[in-house]
């Protein structure tokens, strides 16, 4: 494994890597995988439809070259200071 990959880029939302960085498909997985358990066991099934509904909907309406750990980010912080269009969260 090179050094790269044994580097700790921490988990969403902890600003320990740059939303710039390039990562590779694992370093982003690992980084989306403890914020997306949480997520699964913090909330209820309903809960977890709309959130991912708008989630996936806030990724495709983006169209730029984010990476998908900096737009969940973006996303969930917007969805929990209510911050999103009425047309994207009801």
């Amino acid at each position: 494994m090179s050094k790269d990959n044994e580097r700790d880029l921490g988990v969403l939302g902890d600003d320990k890597c740059p939303p710039k960085m390039v990562l590779t498909h694992d370093q982003i997985k690992a980084r989306c995988k403890r914020f997306l358990t949480k997520l699964i066991v913090n909330k209820s099934p309903k809960e977890l439809a709309d959130y991912l509904f708008e989630l996936a909907y806030y990724i495709a309406k983006q169209g730029d070259a984010k990476r998908l750990d900096v737009a969940i980010e973006d996303f969930d912080e917007k969805y929990h200071h209510d911050e999103l269009p009425d047309t994207e969260k009801k």
